[in-house]
């Protein structure tokens, strides 16, 4: 029994690759994704492999077992269990109406020492066969022993619909197990490739043979299945393997001026959302990044709360709380009365409308007693060039100048070797939900938006000793550090009244490189933190 399960940080589902099609319609290309296969797909997928794939694919098909309704009824049985592992891989597009549709699919599932050790003797004779020839392949050759691994990504079933052949979709299912694997913690991918197709699939993106028989072998065995005629289109079966070196990992690191931190996690690069074109997102607008349940128990029962993306329908509603509410609250706006100047206070309403606009900023929701979605807290996080060309606008005042200032001292893009990131411009809390964890969750929600959305750091000026204590908690270290009595001295206009009675100075924390925790038994829970939007959510 595997101890493997899925990390906390990576949300199903995740979207693992975008693409443009190969084929041109109308002149125009089709867009595809690959995301893990969600409930909504699963039947589709699990009628598409018994009623297509098994028809194509030349174990099934020079066996005939698509003729055998017992064997069909243990492959649906077997598919089914499968897709609850919430691993399998799902190519979809959209048509000209916008409705979505299913395009191609890999049945991946996890692989594990021993996990194959008995097969069931209630079943007829000919599924024994079928089970009993897969393991024979596979016994060939010990991969656990070979690259001292514990657990693999393994694969059952690869279907492309006919209509969208041609489009590259089989070598871009088999091209998803890479990012996939990094963040979910895997070193190897295997597989039996049954199909001369598959084989040359594989072979190109870079796997190689850990074993192969002959299908004329097998016919020498009367345990293991026949294959009449089958050589005519494929001779062998090959057991195939891609490592990883699976070096995924969680930098942490804040920029900390005692009460003013820049904080920085970088994490593993998976491409998807696009984040500097004006175009549709290919990672779900919204996704539910985080789920959790809040620490205050109220007549024997805990709050609920999900970590979604900032939409249209709350922008405007999150501006006026930031502007009106987090403007008060935040130190440095508060000990400059920045919230009593008018001309200042409209500067940041421009930033965040800008902010919101983006599409990467995160919101804390939970349902209030009217059964409605109803905002607990927001992170207005975007890319950094947007945060600097706001900076860069005249009449900002004194906080915009300091954060400028800062942001000169030291360079987190040469330190890092990255050309972008994740950037902060404000974390808030309505006061009716403080006491609940959300700053906290708020923070470590950046992880998987980050992973899926290509972005290998996240940096953030924290003013107040409550973020501070947050981004501690959540894994982030100290990138440099100034206090502000210091900062008064270095740079007399940047004087802060009193400030110090609210946040005293940190002292910087090491930068530290580790890797993201792989626990266990989280899997299930996994599922319903990062499942879609429940329909009362929607």
């Amino acid at each position: 029994m595997s101890t493997w399960t899925r990390p906390k940080s990576v949300p199903v589902p995740t979207v693992w690759s975008s693409f443009e099609g190969r084929i041109e319609r109308n002149g125009v290309k089709n867009t595809y994704w690959i995301q893990e296969i969600t409930d909504e797909y699963k039947d589709q997928v699990i009628q598409y492999m018994l009623e297509e794939f098994v028809l194509d694919e030349p174990f099934c098909k020079y066996s005939k077992i698509s003729e055998d309704p017992d064997v069909m009824k243990e492959f649906k049985n077997f598919w089914s269990e499968t897709l609850k592992e919430n691993l399998g891989l799902v190519c979809l597009t959209k048509d000209q109406d916008g409705v979505t549709h299913v395009a191609g699919m890999n049945c991946t599932l996890l692989g594990y020492k021993d996990d194959e050790k008995d097969i069931a003797t209630n079943l007829d004779e000919k599924c024994l066969r079928v089970f009993r020839t897969l393991k024979y392949v596979k016994d060939q050759s010990d991969p656990f022993t070979k690259f001292n691994i514990t657990e693999y990504l393994d694969g059952m079933g690869l279907y492309v619909l006919p209509k969208y052949r041609g489009e590259g979709l089989g070598t871009a299912l088999l091209r998803a197990r890479e990012p996939m694997c990094r963040a979910i913690g895997l070193k190897a991918t295997l597989t039996l490739f049954t199909s001369k197709v598959s084989q040359v699939l594989a072979e190109r993106i870079g796997f190689k043979d850990l074993c192969t028989v002959d299908y004329a072998d097998l016919e020498k065995d009367p345990g293991l299945m026949t294959f009449p005629n089958i050589q005519e289109h494929t001779k062998s079966i090959r057991f195939m393997y891609l490592l990883y070196d699976n070096t995924a990992v969680q930098f942490s690191l804040i920029l900390s001026f005692i009460s003013v931190n820049v904080v920085a996690i970088a994490t593993t690069s998976v491409k998807g959302r696009s984040i500097f074109k004006e175009e549709e997102y290919l990672i779900p607008v919204p996704t539910v990044w985080s789920r959790f349940e809040g620490k205050i128990v109220t007549n024997g029962k805990r709050r609920s709360y999900w970590i979604q993306d900032i939409t249209d329908e709350y922008k405007d509603q999150i501006v006026n709380y930031m502007v009106e509410e987090f403007l008060v609250d935040e130190p440095l706006s508060h000990f400059t009365e920045t919230s009593n100047n008018p001309e200042v206070k409209e500067k940041f309403r421009q930033v965040w409308i800008n902010v919101v606009n983006h599409n990467l900023g995160l919101l804390c929701l939970t349902i209030d007693e009217d059964g409605k979605p109803t905002i607990a807290g927001v992170n207005c996080t975007t890319i950094c060039t947007i945060y600097d060309e706001a900076l860069q606008a005249k009449g900002g005042g004194k906080i915009f100048n300091l954060f400028t200032w800062l942001k000169a001292q030291k360079d987190a893009f040469s330190t890092f070797n990255i050309t972008e990131y994740l950037d902060g411009m404000g974390l808030y809390v309505l006061r009716e939900y403080r006491g609940e964890g959300l700053g906290l969750e708020l923070l470590k929600a950046r992880e998987p938006l980050c992973r899926a959305c290509g972005l290998k750091a996240s940096l953030t000026v924290f003013s107040s000793k409550f973020s501070q204590s947050c981004a501690v908690r959540a894994g982030f270290k100290d990138f440099f550090a100034i206090d502000y009595d210091k900062l008064e001295e270095i740079k007399p206009e940047f004087k802060f009244p009193n400030i110090q009675k609210h946040s005293k100075s940190w002292f910087p924390l090491a930068l530290k490189i580790k890797e993201c925790p792989h626990g266990a038994d989280r899997y299930r829970f996994l599922f319903q933190q990062f499942g879609p939007l429940s329909k009362a959510e929607r």
